[in-house]
């Protein structure tokens, strides 16, 4: 799995993608709100696997 295919399932899933053709399909564009939900989710990821490391 390459980063995009893990980013699609795993962190932009629900968020919706604002780049209709104006640049690369691989770089992902977001609304304010659904960009909030990504850094939610990011943090989200990252103290999963901080507890994962730690335990």
């Amino acid at each position: 799995m390459d980063k995009l295919e893990y980013l699609k399932i795993n962190i932009y899933q629900g968020l919706e993608n604002l780049n209709d053709g104006f640049d690369v399909s691989s770089i992902y564009y977001f609304s304010e709100s659904d960009f909030e939900k990504f850094l939610i989710e990011l943090n989200r990821k990252d103290l999963v696997f901080m507890e994962l490391n730690l335990g």
